[in-house]
């Protein structure tokens, strides 16, 4: 695995937002949208995690592994503290990694979710890397964000039809949500891989 430079912009950027806030560890909402009684045998990855309330969460519902990705050392540190604290730390793995470049195991992972993260490639290969029968998750900003912050960068957002556009064959969709609380536009995509790639 390619090590990660202590200067990336990206590392530093996160690892400055995390000393100067602790987590409040609250999963996000979709949590409790994620069809885990239906999942099949095998973990969970969560991309971009940093100190997630989500992974805490799951891990608690569900005895399950979790594999936290993120480049954030300080993130992922808070995160593996936290998970000690409530006795969650051998179900809790977490994984210092660019996902710029840095793809999972292919069909690993029962349930592979993304939150308030873009990278359409990295959703490609986090696709791969779900087991038959079991989903991919991922919500973040759709361009309506920018009604809210005219500055947020168009390649952080998802496009028009995405993520379910680039769903590779295999997948079917099984909800697809537009959100907008006033404050954060975002879409919400929850989809299977099938167990067979048949019809």
């Amino acid at each position: 695995m390619r090590s990660i430079s202590s200067v990336h912009p990206d590392l530093l950027k996160w690892n400055r937002k995390y000393a100067g806030q602790r987590s409040s560890f609250l999963p996000h909402p979709m949590v409790h949208r994620l069809p885990l009684s239906d999942l099949p045998s095998g973990g969970i990855l969560e991309l971009a995690g940093g100190p997630s309330g989500s992974a805490l969460a799951l891990a608690e519902q569900t005895g399950r592994s979790i594999c936290v990705t993120d480049i954030s050392d300080m993130g992922l540190k808070q995160l593996h503290e936290e998970a000690e604290v409530r006795n969650l730390a051998r179900l809790i793995q977490c994984l210092q990694v660019d996902l710029s470049v840095w793809s999972p195991v292919a069909q690993q992972f029962a349930l592979v979710f993304g939150l308030r993260y873009w990278d359409s490639d990295l959703f490609v290969r986090a696709c791969e890397a779900v087991l038959p029968g079991g989903y991919i998750a991922w919500e973040t900003f759709s361009l309506a964000e920018q009604t809210y912050r005219p500055r947020f960068r168009t390649e952080w957002c998802l496009l028009d039809g995405e993520p379910a556009s680039l769903l590779p064959e295999g997948f079917v969709i099984v909800s697809e949500e537009e959100l907008d609380n006033g404050e954060a536009a975002t879409r919400r995509l929850i989809a299977q891989r099938k167990l067979t790639s048949g019809p």
